[in-house]
């Protein structure tokens, strides 16, 4: 029996609302003035614009700058968790293992590298292979490399509805959690072996 584990990044790996909500701050900041940010791990960036209505005119530059920021960060605000990585290592010695995320691609290698899991991955899926969750394209790929490998049991674990929606769209069943204080090996070969775990196998059909 092959498994396959796909993890969200934001919010499941790694609390990193508050260094997104402080990197896109301070980007608004710079172009348009002081705003209250949505600490939240579930928007793009995209979507915090719209939610605060920063003007068309600004967005490509608030973008490029948040990205920049945010990059500056990870190296100094991100630190690895001992407890968290000792788990994705052992669940390794059995199941692959993957990232699917809404973060492009250069700031998900940058955490996981400052996370030190950069290794343990066997697939990273970012918001630069598909359409971002709660579209479930980037979990349609990742279920059909974890085909092609001959896993025949795959699991999600998302924080949030979207990452919800997407996984179960695309026909994965979902561990919802509340952060990396809730992954635990023990946790997730129960829920394949036997449904504990508060699977989550329908929700929202996106589109």
């Amino acid at each position: 029996m092959r498994r396959a584990v796909l993890f969200d990044l934001d919010g499941t790996l790694i609390d990193s609302a508050a260094l997104h909500a402080t990197a896109f701050s301070r980007a608004v900041g710079l172009w348009w003035g002081p705003c209250e940010v949505p600490v939240r791990t579930d928007l793009t960036t995209q979507q915090k614009m719209d939610l605060i209505g920063l003007p068309g005119v600004l967005r490509d530059d608030v973008q490029r700058t948040t990205r920049r920021m945010t990059l500056e960060s990870i190296p100094k605000l991100v630190r690895p968790d001992e407890r968290l990585n000792a788990e994705l290592w052992d669940l390794r010695k059995d199941s692959l293992l993957g990232v699917v995320t809404n973060a492009r691609r250069e700031p998900a290698e940058a955490m996981l590298k400052a996370m030190d899991l950069w290794e343990i991955w066997d697939l990273l899926v970012t918001s630069e292979d598909g359409k971002h969750k709660p579209a479930p394209d980037l979990y349609r790929l990742a279920r059909n490399w974890a085909r092609q490998l001959d896993a025949d049991q795959i699991v999600a674990l998302e924080d949030s509805d979207a990452g919800i929606w997407a996984s179960t769209g695309a026909g994965i069943p979902c561990i919802k959690v509340f952060g990396p204080q809730d992954i635990t090996a023990k946790r997730i070969r129960r829920a394949l072996d036997d449904g504990e775990g508060t699977i989550i196998s329908r929700g929202y059909q996106y589109g």
